[in-house]
């Protein structure tokens, strides 16, 4: 199951852990997260992404019919 977790330094530093997900879906939610926190006031300003090795993975596509 995905989930993403979040981590507040002692020095005020958040870290943002997206486990679960597949391709660029991680970023899709973690801009969400971002949105949200936004609306409290909550500005990540100077962030860096490091992606892991599932941003990479391909979602299978659904063929019907």
């Amino acid at each position: 199951m995905p989930k993403i977790q979040i981590l507040i330094g002692k020095d005020g530093k958040i870290t943002i852990n997206a486990e679960g997900f597949t391709g660029g879906k991680c970023l899709e939610e973690t801009k969400k997260l971002e949105e949200i926190l936004k609306g409290f006031g909550i500005e990540l300003g100077n962030k860096e992404v490091h992606l892991k090795p599932e941003y990479y993975v391909r979602e299978k596509e659904v063929v019907t019919g």
